[in-house]
C-alpha cells in the first residue's frame, strides 16, 4: 500500500488534508474523488502531485413554486 495526502484548498492555502492508502495512483483518485468539495483540491503521494481538481460553483435550487 502507498501513502497518499489530499489537500483541500482555498486559493493556494491549504484548509485540511486527508492521509490515506491506497494500492496504486488510480485507486487513489477514485478514493479521493469521493470526497470531492467544492474546493480546489490536490492530491500528493510523497513529493509528487498525482491529481487535481479545481474548484466547482455551488448553483443553488430553487424551490418549487
Amino acid at each position: 500500500m502507498l501513502g497518499y495526502r489530499l489537500y483541500f484548498m482555498n486559493g493556494s492555502h491549504i484548509v485540511h488534508s486527508r492521509e490515506f492508502t491506497a494500492e496504486d495512483d488510480l485507486a487513489a483518485i477514485d478514493i479521493a474523488r469521493s470526497w470531492r468539495e467544492t474546493r480546489r483540491m490536490e492530491l500528493w503521494r510523497q513529493d509528487h502531485r498525482i491529481q487535481h481538481w479545481d474548484a466547482t460553483k455551488v448553483t443553488p435550487v430553487e424551490a418549487p413554486a
